[in-house]
């Protein structure tokens, strides 16, 4: 009897052992992750029509956002020419959702919100002050199908390391990682060499690469080692 009671006490042992190894693991892979918050314009109208109030819940988003940064909730934030933006955080989705519901352009519907987990391959997002140089900078997302023949979804692996590997290697990128959702890798650069890189790969693949690219404003403090 004594030893049915031992057998079972080691089969819990080792289940809680495995469980609280997976659960560690899990945590130091998430370590380093980043959540980008994807800012764009919303497709519906905002509540207000006028522009002195538009104008107005601007002031208040651009107020609230450095408020958050100030309080280091937000590791920083930067702006895309003609429109939208990208913030990022090192703290849980949720709790990020919560601060953003209190932004006056989103809850007069100014801007649409997307969340992305980004592990980073090369360089990282830091925390920047309100004294950090400012800069140009180009964000380009990329994206790698991944089609049922096989033959086209081994191509298209090979130009998608080939790809990545160029970029990792570039002098110019300054930060590159995978987002969890999909098959979509993030790079931001110090200039637009990552367009030729990706168009010269997209020439030889029909509809197996897509990719956005947005000019951007940020503090170069932000993208560090």
């Amino acid at each position: 009897m004594m030893l049915k009671y031992w057998s079972r006490g080691i089969v819990l042992a080792l289940f809680i052992l495995l469980v609280f190894n997976s659960t560690y693991s899990q945590a130091i892979s998430d370590s380093s992750a980043v959540v980008w918050v994807l800012i764009e314009k919303a497709k519906i109208e905002p509540d207000s029509s006028n522009p002195k109030d538009h104008a107005q819940i601007m002031r208040q988003h651009m107020d609230y956002l450095s408020k958050i940064h100030s309080e280091k909730r937000m590791l920083a934030s930067i702006s895309f020419q003609g429109g939208g933006g990208l913030m990022f955080f090192k703290s849980s989705t949720d709790s990020i959702k919560n601060w953003m519901k209190k932004d006056p352009a989103i809850q007069n519907n100014l801007f649409t919100l997307t969340y992305l987990t980004w592990i980073p391959e090369k360089g990282n997002i830091c925390q920047t002050d309100k004294n950090s140089k400012l800069g140009n900078v180009n964000v380009t997302f990329i994206s790698f199908s991944s089609p049922k023949d096989p033959a086209m979804r081994e191509k298209i692996a090979k130009k998608k390391n080939k790809l990545l590997t160029e970029l990792k290697n570039s002098e110019q990128t300054m930060c590159l990682g995978k987002m969890n959702e999909n098959n979509t890798y993030a790079v931001i650069s110090a200039n637009s060499s990552v367009d030729k890189e990706a168009s010269e790969v997209s020439k030889t693949i029909a509809d197996g690469i897509m990719k956005d690219a947005y000019k951007a404003w940020a503090p170069l403090a932000a993208f560090c080692e």
